[in-house]
Formats: structure tokens, C-alpha cells, sequence
């Protein structure tokens, strides 16, 4: 965690520099690190003293911190005071702070943990309300669809789930679940969408390249689907002799008829009675003869 939050003071450096000297400036300090010049050095000769760039860096970062979540009240409860008093004690202080955010998610798990769903949706809202960039793996916008998805609300579980998506960058529960629910609602673009931030997330996943294959399918996009089904056979798919068809299919909508004929051969090769296969293959073969 301490070499995460270093990484992220550096991005912060980064975009201080940018925001303060502009990219070129940047760029010129890359370039004196490149032939060895110190940080220190290259910093001052590029953009400004280093005194006042620590200066101005501390008041960027302050100003920063200043704007997350302005309006929630940190403070962390007495946790002998809540184990002790429970539920009870938690809605006894959020009397006192209604905006207080450990409070708040403590209400919310309890009120998950007693099945009282709508009563949990208004707290959880209320947090995203607060905090809508918090993302952790306690974060409100996937319980709030796990609340919408027991109150049978399927629009506002694909809402939540789609916010969350975009402002994440490791849904991928969300992304799988939203495939679902796209592929069974026949929304093939939406589907599309979840399996690109999917693939950005884990390229090694195979759920996300054969969804991003059926849903080029059914847009009618096959070169999607080749792309996708020719990463999904690296990856050692659970039925090779449908993954071969199905890009012998597209090759052919594509008219790259003799990769074609030998994706269809490969099909036949694991299922030598796969009658689809062997009816593209008679058809490609006679396309063959009439050339």
C-alpha cells in the first residue's frame, strides 16, 4: 500500500507539472533525466525552484483534498461505543452527523444484513451522493445493485452498475454482471461496451472475448468477431470446434474464403460429425469449383 500511494503522489507530480508548466515542460525534464541530469537539477532548470515548486505542489495537494467529498464528516465513530450499542448506537449518532461516512456504511450493512432493501437503497444512495467517486471494495454503487437487483429493479441495477463501470478501473464483477443482464435483454451494443472495459481490465479473461464475439454476432460486425474468437482460441476455449466455426463463419463473411476453409477443417478435426461445419465446408469447397 505505501509503494501504491507513492505511485500515485508521483502521478499527482505529474499532473501538477503539466497543469503548472504545461506537457512541454515535462518533456524537457524527461529528456535531462534520459542523459543523466538529476531530478533536482532538471526540475529547476525546467520549470521553477525547487523551493517553490514544493510550495506550490503542497498547496495544489491541499486544494485537492480540500475538494473530495466536501460535505462528508470523516470522523470514526467509538468502535467499543458501536460494538456495544449496535444498530442502535450508529442511527443515535447519525442524528448527531447525518453526513458521517463510517456511520452510513455501517447503517447500510446493517440494514442489507435484516433484508430491508428499500430502507438500505435510500442510505446507499445518500453515500454515492456523498462520496460519488469512491470505488473501494466496500464501495455503495455495487451493493445499491445487489439492493435493486432484490427489488426486482433491473433498469436501476443496469444504471448503477453501468455508473460504477465508468468510474472504475477493476469492475469486473459489474462488467460481468452487466453482460448478463445486456445479452439476456438483447442489448448487444451495451454488451459490447461491458466486455471492452472487461477486456481492458483482464485480456486474459475468456468470459470478455467470447462475449465481445456474440455480441459482433449480433450486431452483424464480423470483424470483431474474428478478432475476438482468434484471442479466445489462444486462451484454450471450452468448446475449440464451435470457437473455429463461428470464425470460419465470419472469415467467410469477410470473403477470406481459404482462412475459412482451414478454421472450418480445424472444427471438424475436434468434432468430425459437426454437421454446420461440414455444410460450410461443401460450401466453401463449391465456391472453390466456381472460381
Amino acid at each position: 500500500w505505501h509503494l501504491q500511494f507513492a505511485y500515485f503522489e508521483s502521478a499527482l507530480a505529474v499532473e501538477f507539472l503539466i497543469e503548472k508548466h504545461g506537457l512541454e515542460a515535462l518533456r524537457n525534464v524527461l529528456t535531462d533525466l534520459r542523459i543523466g541530469m538529476p531530478i533536482n537539477v532538471a526540475l529547476d532548470r525546467r520549470c521553477d525552484e525547487l523551493s517553490q515548486l514544493e510550495l506550490e505542489f503542497d498547496q495544489f495537494l491541499r486544494k485537492r483534498a480540500s475538494e473530495l467529498a466536501p460535505q462528508v464528516d470523516w470522523s470514526k465513530p467509538d468502535a467499543g461505543v458501536l460494538a456495544a450499542g449496535g444498530r442502535t448506537a450508529v442511527e443515535a449518532l447519525l442524528k448527531d452527523k447525518p453526513n458521517n461516512f463510517p456511520a452510513l456504511m455501517l447503517l447500510s450493512e446493517a440494514q442489507i444484513k435484516a433484508e430491508q432493501w428499500a430502507d438500505a437503497g435510500t442510505t446507499l444512495q445518500k453515500l454515492i451522493e456523498l462520496y460519488p467517486d469512491y470505488t473501494g471494495g466496500d464501495n455503495a454503487y455495487e451493493k445499491l445493485a445487489d439492493v435493486s437487483r432484490h427489488l426486482n429493479d433491473r433498469d436501476a441495477e443496469k444504471q448503477t452498475l453501468t455508473t460504477f463501470a465508468g468510474i472504475s478501473a477493476d469492475a469486473v464483477s459489474a462488467n460481468l454482471r452487466l453482460i448478463e443482464i445486456h445479452s439476456e435483454d438483447d442489448e448487444w451494443q451495451q454488451v459490447a461496451e461491458a466486455t471492452d472495459r472487461l477486456r481492458s481490465i483482464d485480456p486474459l479473461l475468456k468470459t470478455a472475448h467470447e462475449a465481445a464475439a456474440r455480441s459482433s454476432e449480433q450486431l452483424g460486425q464480423p470483424t470483431g468477431v474474428v478478432t475476438a474468437l482468434q484471442r479466445l482460441l489462444i486462451l484454450d476455449p471450452d468448446d475449440p470446434a464451435d470457437v473455429h466455426y463461428r470464425l470460419a463463419v465470419a472469415l467467410h463473411a469477410l470473403e477470406r474464403n481459404d482462412e475459412a476453409k482451414r478454421q472450418v477443417l480445424m472444427s471438424l478435426e475436434e468434432a468430425p460429425r459437426f454437421r454446420d461445419a461440414h455444410r460450410l465446408l461443401l460450401k466453401l469447397v463449391r465456391s472453390e469449383g466456381g472460381k
